[in-house]
């Protein structure tokens, strides 16, 4: 078995209510950058790829400010559930896709590492973490937004650190190839030109 850390990458899920930690604050960060420019027609496009239930293409400037600042997004500051303190490991969907194949590819030198427990899973992950306060400044100067942030630690952090341990895997010679700044710059164009 395989078990992949916090994946991120083209195609995923950017809604504001179920997406997971990267595309969540990417959007979040995105739109405020599109307020503090007085964007509106990036604004009206984001709503037409990734709708928000309470809006619709034909929302009023005010009602789409009130719906993105109940999100915790204004053109002055992004609201981040949290401390910002806990760390978590970010690894880019393809390089999942590569360490699936890299496993298939060694599968016979895994069964025989006699010092392994054959049955145990391989986990995949670049080994490494960043604070959710450090990704939030990452990607805020990826997208370029002058706001800052406010860290609500009156919501939860969840588990504080979830590095698991690659040592298996980079033994067999695997390591991630796409750096978290590559990555998220690579998704962020990806985003804005969808």
């Amino acid at each position: 078995s395989l078990m992949p850390t916090n994946l991120y990458g083209c195609n995923d899920n950017f809604d504001l209510e179920t997406s997971h930690v990267i595309p969540a604050l990417m959007r979040k960060i995105h739109l405020a950058k599109c307020l503090e420019n007085n964007d509106w027609k990036a604004i009206k496009n984001d709503l037409k790829k990734y709708p928000i239930n309470k809006l619709n293409l034909n929302s009023s400037y005010d009602n789409i400010i009130s719906v993105l600042k109940d999100f915790g997004i204004t053109k002055k500051k992004v609201e981040i559930w949290g401390s910002g303190r806990p760390t978590r490991d970010f690894l880019w969907s393809a390089d999942l896709a590569d360490a699936c194949l890299f496993v298939l590819d060694h599968f016979c030198a895994i069964q025989n590492d006699d010092s392994q427990n054959n049955n145990s899973h391989i986990n995949i992950g670049t080994g490494s973490e960043i604070s959710i306060k450090d990704l939030c400044l990452l990607i805020k100067n990826i997208v370029n937004y002058n706001g800052s942030f406010y860290f609500n630690d009156s919501k939860p952090d969840g588990t504080m650190s979830k590095l698991m341990d690659t040592s298996r895997l980079s033994e067999l010679g695997w390591t991630s190839s796409v750096p978290l700044d590559k990555g998220i710059q690579q998704l962020y164009a990806w985003y804005t030109e969808m």
